[in-house]
This record gives structure tokens, C-alpha cells and sequence, in this order.
């Protein structure tokens, strides 16, 4: 029973350090998101590995098979819907914390090019980079036909999480 419930700690575990990799580089632009992708698949094996862990917990601790599986086919479903609203409170505590803590900032774009990243993320690409207010610069590129080069735009980022900014308007 102790070996079983290690193992449901350390799947646990792993989710969240699923969680954090996701968190620290969705905002990437270099081949750095692929360690998003590795998070991705971390919570995704473990979503779906973790149920049959706690099907064992319910096997030894409860002597009725139908009980014990009926719990079973229930908790895949409230797993994947657990990972789901984690996800969405991300983007949604991420776009809050823009709004709160926010700065106006004027960049100028540096370069456009098409680029391919898949079938929904082909397209002119548009690259500007700045400085924030601790003097680190943050490199970004925006999927973006109405601006070129040289062009001034505001953008808003967040001074905690510099790589999660907007572009607000072209001056």
C-alpha cells in the first residue's frame, strides 16, 4: 500500500513540474517552447496513468469489484477536467496580472517575414525586442499582416513575466 501511494505522490509531482515547465516557457519564441511541449505530455501521461494508481488504492482498501470499478471509469474524466481548468486559470491569472501590474512600453518592429509554424500559425511574423525596466531584454514576434518595419508600436508587458505582453496600438 506504501509503494502504491509513493507511486501516486510521484505522479502528482510530476504533473506539477508539468505545470511549471508549461508556465515558464509558453511564452518562449526560440525552440524553448518544445520544453513546454515535454510538460504538456508529462500531465498528459499522467493524467492518464494516474487513474489506474488510485484503482489500486480502491482494490485493496474495498472487497467489491462492481464498486470498485464503476469509481474507476469516473476518474479519468474528473482528471482530464482538472487539467483543463488548470489550464484555463493559467491564461486567465496571466491576462489578469497584465491588466494589474502592467507597463506601457514603445518598441520599434525590426524585422517581417513569412514564417511557418504549423498549419494554423503560418503567416508574416513581425520581431521587436526592448528593454525592461531592470535592463532585460525580452525578444518577441507577433503573427501580424498590418505593421512593418519601423513602424512604433505600445505594447503592455508585466514587469514579474516580461515574455507575457500585447501589443496595445502603432503609435
Amino acid at each position: 500500500m506504501r509503494k502504491i501511494v509513493a507511486i501516486l505522490l510521484l505522479q502528482v509531482l510530476t504533473m506539477i513540474i508539468g505545470f511549471y515547465l508549461i508556465y515558464n516557457t509558453m511564452y518562449d519564441i526560440d525552440n524553448n517552447r518544445l520544453i513546454s511541449l515535454a510538460g504538456l505530455m508529462l500531465i498528459a501521461i499522467n493524467t492518464f496513468t494516474i487513474h489506474k494508481t488510485i484503482s489500486k488504492i480502491i482494490q485493496i482498501n474495498d472487497t467489491k469489484t462492481e464498486k470498485t470499478k464503476d469509481v474507476v471509469y469516473y476518474i479519468t474524466p474528473i482528471l482530464i477536467i482538472l487539467v483543463v481548468l488548470t489550464f484555463v486559470a493559467f491564461f486567465k491569472y496571466d491576462k489578469y496580472m497584465l491588466n494589474e501590474r502592467g507597463v506601457v512600453k514603445e518598441v520599434v518592429i525590426n524585422e517581417k517575414y513569412w514564417l511557418s509554424l504549423g498549419k494554423r500559425a503560418s503567416g508574416n511574423y513581425i520581431f521587436f525586442n526592448f528593454a525592461t525596466d531592470d535592463g532585460q531584454i525580452i525578444y518577441n514576434r507577433e503573427m501580424n499582416d498590418d505593421y512593418n518595419v519601423g513602424d512604433t508600436l505600445f505594447i503592455k508587458y508585466d514587469r514579474r513575466r516580461p515574455k507575457n505582453n500585447i501589443i496595445i496600438s502603432k503609435k
